[in-house]
């Protein structure tokens, strides 16, 4: 099964963690408190929402393809051997959509 063919229910999306600068551009290497505590995310799927407390739909803020920034240890990881680096969030930990230049 590819993460493809994985759909999330509700409030959940399937992310893949994009890769942390660990290095400045001059090529020196970044002690551990300087790499940021945020994690950037690719939306690979999203479910469609869920209810608030009122009882409304409430949609999720993030569709498949978008760039999001959530916090270090959200989410619930999958298989690290069939699926590196994916996990379900809840749509509630993102802090942040990257918006495309």
């Amino acid at each position: 099964m590819q993460p493809d063919q994985i759909r999330p229910l509700n409030d959940q999306l399937l992310v893949k963690r994009l890769e942390t600068v660990t290095r400045t551009e001059g090529g020196l290497f970044l002690p551990e408190n300087r790499i940021a505590k945020n994690i950037e995310c690719e939306v690979l799927a999203s479910g469609p929402g869920a209810r608030n407390k009122s009882g409304q739909f409430t949609p999720n803020a993030a569709q498949a393809g978008d760039i999001v920034i959530v916090r270090t240890w959200s989410g619930t990881l999958l298989d690290e051997v069939r699926y590196p680096e994916v996990s379900f969030i809840k749509n509630e930990v993102i802090e942040a959509l990257v918006t495309k230049q």
